[in-house]
C-alpha cells in the first residue's frame, strides 16, 4: 500500500527490513523490483533471478513459459490457480482463464485480485455486463484499491461512454497517485475527447514527463493513433518495446497499419480542403459539382500516396435527399477501399439543394452484413461504428448540428465520438437537476391552455429522462435500422413510382416536410421497438418548435401521443386530461409510451393492427 501511495522510501525500507530476515523473500525482492522500476532501475528482478532459478519471475525474465508453468504448478492455493489463468490468458484461452479464477473465488470471494484479473478476462472476450459486475464486487470489497474504479473505467470506455471512463480513471488515480499508468491513462481520456491537434500535443506531453513507463508511452502512442498520426504513433510504439513492452503486447494496441507518411499528408490535406470548400460555398454560395469534388479527393489522395486509384465509379441518387457513393464493405468504389485498407471510413456525397461533402473518420469495428427485423420487415446492413470524426459534412461544420448516426444504402454509420458528447450533456444536465428532482417530477400541469396543445411542453424531456435508462447507442440504432425500412419502401424511385408519387404530392413537393415524414417514421419504430421508449419520447420533446426535418417530424409523434391520450383517458390513468397532456408525459410509464407508439405506427400504416 505505500508503494501504491508513492512513499517509496517507506515501502522500501519494509521490503528491506524483510529481507534482512529471510533474503529469498519473493515478495519483497519483487516489490523492490517495482520501486526501481518506478526510478528506471532493472537490478532487483535479475538479483531474484540468481536466488530463485525456478520462480516465475525468473521464467519471465529469460521469456520461457515452461519454467513459469513449472513454478505455478508448485505452487500453492490461490497463487497456482492464479498464475495459471495468467499463462491460459497469454495463451489466448480465456475459458480456462475464467474457469481457474471462478475457481479462486469460488473458495475465496473476497480476493480481490482474482476479481480484477476475472473481469480483465471477460471485458477481453466481449462480455461487457458480465466484467462490469465483476469490477463493481471487487469496488465493494475493496473501495481504496485502485485496480476496481480502473476496471469501471475500461467497461465505460467499451461502451463509448468516455466521460464516464474520464471520471471513474481519475478515482482510480486519486486512489494511487504516484502510479504511472494511471496518469498515463487520465491523460488519454482526457486528451481523446480533444480535436487531432489537441490530441497529439497532449500525447507529446506524456512522453516528455520524467521516466515514463512502457505502458504511459503505449497511452501515448495510442492518442497518436487516435490523432492520425501514424509516423509519430510507430515511432512511440519502437519507444515503448525498448522500454521493456513485448511486441506482442505493441501488436495489440495497434490499430492503424504501419505508417504511412503519404497518407497522414492524405488526411491533412483532406481536412484543409474540405474546410476550405466549405467555406467558400458559405461566402460565395458557389458550389462545385460532385464530380469535381470527387476527382479532387482522389487526385489529393494519388498525389500524395503514389498510388494510382481505379475507375472511380458512379454516385447512387437518392430522390429528394441527393447524392452518394458506395460506402460499405464490398464497395467498388477506389477511394472507399483504399481507405479502408488503414482503418478508415470515407463517405462522399451531396444533399439536395447543398454542396459535395464529406464524412471521415476512424473505423472502431465494423459489423459484417447481417438481417434485422422492424416493423416486421427483415432488413440487411452493416453497421460501421467510428470511433474518431477527423471531417465532418458540411451542415455540421456550419453549425447544423452532429450526426450521431446515418443510414445509407444496406449500411448504418453510428458516430461514437457525437454519441459520448450527446450522452456526456444529457449527464451533465440530469446532474443539475438531481436535488431539484423531487420538485421537477411533482410539478403540476396547466389548465390555462387547449389541453392537447404542444407548444409548451415545460421542460418535459427531462423529466421522462430523471426516472429512464438511456442507451443512446441502441436508439440510434433503432432509428437508423428503420430508414432502412423505408429505403426499401421507396427505392429505387422508378421501382415504386406510384408510392413515390404520392408521397411527393402528398407533401406538396416539400423536400423538408418529405424528410420529416421519414424522420417521424425512423423515430416512432425506435420509441416503439427500441430500448427505452420514455428515452425516445424525451429526443421528440426535446426537439419541439426546431423548425428543421426532425423537429416537423418529430412534433407530429408528440402531436398524434397526446390525441391519442386525450381520444382514450381510460388508457392512461395516470394523465389528468383536464391539465395540458404534453406536461405531464412523464407519468407514462415505458410500457404506456411503447403501446402509445404502436398505435400511431397502425394509424399511420407502419404496421398492421395486431
Amino acid at each position: 500500500m505505500l508503494r501504491r501511495r508513492g512513499r517509496l522510501q517507506e515501502a522500501e525500507a519494509v521490503y528491506r527490513e524483510a529481507l534482512q530476515r529471510d533474503s529469498t523473500d519473493v515478495r519483497a525482492h519483487v516489490g523492490l523490483q517495482r520501486i526501481g522500476l518506478k526510478r528506471g532501475q532493472d537490478l532487483q528482478l535479475r538479483h531474484l533471478y540468481r536466488i530463485h532459478p525456478n520462480s516465475y519471475l525468473a521464467g519471465r525474465l529469460e521469456g520461457r513459459e515452461d519454467l513459469q508453468r513449472k513454478a505455478f504448478e508448485a505452487a500453492p492455493e490461490p497463487w497456482r490457480s492464479l498464475g495459471l489463468a495468467y499463462l491460459a490468458e497469454l495463451g489466448a484461452d480465456p475459458k480456462r482463464a475464467a474457469r481457474l479464477l471462478e475457481g479462486v473465488l469460488a473458495t475465496d470471494p473476497g480476493n480481490v485480485w482474482a476479481r480484477l484479473r476475472l473481469g480483465r478476462v471477460l471485458l477481453n472476450a466481449g462480455r461487457v455486463g458480465e466484467a462490469a459486475d465483476q469490477f463493481e464486487a471487487a469496488l465493494w470489497t475493496d473501495p481504496e484499491h485502485p485496480g476496481p474504479a480502473a476496471g469501471v473505467s475500461l467497461v465505460e470506455e467499451s461502451r463509448g461512454r468516455q466521460d464516464a471512463a474520464l471520471r471513474w480513471a481519475q478515482a482510480a488515480q486519486r486512489r494511487a497517485p504516484a502510479e504511472r499508468v494511471l496518469v498515463a491513462r487520465v491523460h488519454q481520456l482526457a486528451a481523446n475527447a480533444a480535436e487531432p491537434a489537441r490530441l497529439r500535443a497532449a500525447a507529446h506531453g506524456l512522453l516528455r514527463t520524467e521516466g515514463p513507463s512502457g505502458v504511459a508511452i503505449l497511452y501515448a502512442a495510442d492518442m497518436l493513433q487516435n490523432a492520425g498520426a501514424a509516423v509519430e504513433a510507430e515511432r512511440a510504439f519502437a519507444r515503448a518495446v525498448q522500454g521493456g513492452i513485448t511486441v506482442e503486447e505493441v501488436a495489440s494496441w495497434r490499430h492503424l497499419p504501419p505508417a504511412d507518411e503519404g497518407f497522414e499528408r492524405f488526411v491533412s490535406g483532406l481536412r484543409r480542403g474540405a474546410v476550405a470548400r466549405y467555406r467558400h460555398f458559405r461566402s460565395t454560395g458557389e458550389m462545385e459539382t460532385f464530380a469535381q469534388f470527387h476527382a479532387w479527393v482522389r487526385q489529393l489522395y494519388e498525389k500524395q500516396c503514389g498510388e494510382v486509384l481505379g475507375p472511380a465509379g458512379e454516385p447512387s441518387s437518392y430522390a429528394f435527399i441527393g447524392l452518394t457513393l458506395d460506402a460499405t464493405g464490398t464497395s467498388r468504389v477506389p477511394i472507399v477501399r483504399a481507405c479502408a485498407r488503414r482503418g478508415f471510413f470515407i463517405l462522399l456525397g451531396q444533399r439536395r439543394g447543398g454542396p459535395p461533402e464529406l464524412f471521415f473518420g476512424r473505423i472502431a469495428r465494423r459489423e459484417h452484413r447481417r438481417a434485422a427485423t422492424v416493423r416486421g420487415v427483415q432488413v440487411e446492413r452493416e453497421v460501421v461504428w467510428v470511433q474518431r470524426r477527423i471531417i465532418s459534412g458540411y451542415a455540421e461544420w456550419a453549425g447544423g448540428g452532429e450526426t450521431a448516426g446515418l443510414a445509407l444504402e444496406g449500411q448504418i454509420l453510428i458516430d461514437l465520438q457525437a454519441v459520448a458528447a450527446w450522452e456526456g450533456e444529457w449527464r451533465r444536465a440530469l446532474r443539475r437537476m438531481q436535488p431539484v428532482r423531487q420538485s421537477v417530477l411533482a410539478a403540476e400541469a396547466l389548465r390555462d391552455r387547449p389541453v392537447t396543445s404542444i407548444e409548451d411542453p415545460a421542460g418535459i424531456s427531462w423529466r421522462l429522462l430523471l426516472d429512464s435508462h438511456r442507451d443512446l447507442r441502441e436508439e440510434i440504432l433503432a432509428h437508423e435500422n428503420a430508414h432502412l425500412v423505408d429505403a426499401q419502401r421507396h427505392l429505387p424511385v422508378e421501382k415504386h413510382l406510384f408510392r413515390n408519387l404520392a408521397l411527393a404530392v402528398g407533401k406538396g413537393f416539400d423536400a423538408k416536410r418529405i424528410l420529416a415524414f421519414l424522420e417521424r417514421n425512423a423515430q416512432i419504430t425506435a420509441i416503439a421497438e427500441g430500448p427505452t421508449p420514455r428515452a425516445g419520447l424525451a429526443v421528440c420533446c426535446s426537439m419541439l418548435g426546431g423548425g428543421g426535418a426532425h423537429s416537423l417530424g418529430y412534433e407530429e409523434i408528440v402531436q398524434g401521443m397526446v390525441d391519442d391520450i386525450h381520444k382514450h383517458p381510460d388508457r392512461y390513468p395516470t394523465i389528468d386530461t383536464e391539465r395540458v397532456i404534453v406536461q405531464q408525459l412523464h407519468r407514462l410509464s415505458e410500457r404506456q409510451v411503447r403501446a402509445a407508439a404502436r398505435q400511431l405506427m397502425v394509424r399511420w400504416g407502419l404496421i398492421a393492427r395486431s
